[in-house]
């Protein structure tokens, strides 16, 4: 798929990860739709840097959480640019759930915004994809899908799922989209972190060092330009999978 013209949608696309991700395919040309929910500010900054790449933005506000909405919002994403070439499923929370403290609220949240919202989606586009015979869904996942976090085990559930959906919207999805996930390891690590959380990060990687945004980008854009591959896991995690 040529990236120059391309028209994708990316969820959670103006801030951290997602920030960096959304200026890559800018720079490439893309026509890029990127959604955000409460971080307004950081949008309209990414809205005036984006005169400075060839690529087109528009943003989109919703709350993934809010089933009811959720169709139309992916509607009109899909209206943006007359039709859709790419979905990125970036939107994830992420916050320490200690075992036996592990609210139902805490578990709703986790399964509402990174696995239920990103089916749903899946399901109202890529039957467009279908249609047209062509599409990519790309996850943005995590190595704890594999190397659960025992102080994470919702997020860590939520991921897993992810990685599930993935393998299942490949073979549903065939022959005509092509879904894969991105399996990031401790790139940018959250704020909250202290140096011990940051250190004991680092050092459960193979590499012994944070990966850098680019390096997740660069996957992303790897994947929209690669036409042969369903299903895959790329793991972009400093070896944190293999620890």
């Amino acid at each position: 798929m040529e990236l120059n013209n391309c028209r994708v949608l990316i969820t959670g696309g103006a801030v951290r990860l997602g920030r960096n991700i959304t200026q890559a395919l800018l720079a490439a040309g893309c026509r890029v739709c990127c959604h955000y929910h409460k971080s307004r500010d950081a949008a309209l900054l990414l809205q005036q840097e984006s005169i400075n790449y060839s690529g087109q933005l528009h943003l989109l506000r919703a709350d993934l959480t809010d089933f009811e909405s959720l169709n139309t919002f992916a509607a009109e994403a899909w209206q943006v640019y007359n039709g859709l070439d790419v979905l990125i499923h970036n939107a994830a929370i992420f916050f320490k759930t200690p075992f036996g403290q592990v609210s139902e609220e805490d578990w709703d949240k986790f399964h509402s915004l990174n696995l239920k919202s990103s089916f749903f989606l899946s399901q109202f586009i890529g039957q467009k994809f279908v249609t047209q015979k062509s599409g990519k869904i790309i996850h943005i996942g995590d190595a704890g899908a594999k190397v659960q976090f025992p102080g994470y085990l919702p997020y860590s559930i939520s991921k897993a799922g992810l990685t599930a959906m993935n393998r299942g919207l490949a073979k549903t999805l065939a022959p005509h989209v092509q879904v894969n996930i991105i399996q990031p390891g401790p790139v940018l690590l959250p704020e909250y972190y202290d140096e011990q959380a940051a250190r004991r990060s680092i050092e459960h990687t193979l590499l012994k060092r944070t990966g850098q945004p680019e390096d997740i980008s660069g996957a992303v854009i790897f994947l929209i330009g690669n036409d042969y591959m369903t299903g895959s896991e790329i793991a972009v995690d400093g070896g944190r999978s293999l620890y």
